[in-house]
């Protein structure tokens, strides 16, 4: 609801209030901490304030001026992109459901990737 709620706001004031804009983003950054923390990435639990202290973060840069043309029809360009992220959010759920039961029989996991070891390096 929110979000049609933005899109509206974004259509007629071509730009997204400061508000909508934080609390999209807090939101975006729990949803990554409590995605990262359940499929296996992340230990700790993510805490409810989005500190950017956990070890999976994103950067959202701030409000910016948009065009409405451009906002009106991003909608329609976001549809195929929301079926492609579910089916590939249900084949991720079924891989970490398979590797949970690798790490139930074995009794231990990877503690890294290749990717948050290089990550850390720099």
């Amino acid at each position: 609801m929110v979000l049609v709620i933005a899109w509206f706001a974004a259509l007629f004031t071509k730009r997204l209030p400061g508000g909508l804009h934080n609390f999209l983003a807090g939101y975006l950054r729990y949803q990554v901490h409590l995605f990262g923390y359940v499929t296996l990435a992340a230990d700790p639990y993510p805490a409810l304030n989005g500190s950017s202290e956990y070890p999976i973060d994103v950067v959202i840069p701030g409000p910016e001026d948009q065009g409405r043309l451009g906002v009106f029809f991003r909608i329609l360009l976001a549809l195929p992109a929301l079926v492609l992220s579910g089916v590939m959010n249900y084949l991720v759920e079924i891989a970490v459901f398979f590797a949970w039961f690798v790490c139930l029989f074995t009794g231990k996991s990877r503690r890294t990737t290749r990717c948050a070891r290089r990550a850390t390096r720099a």
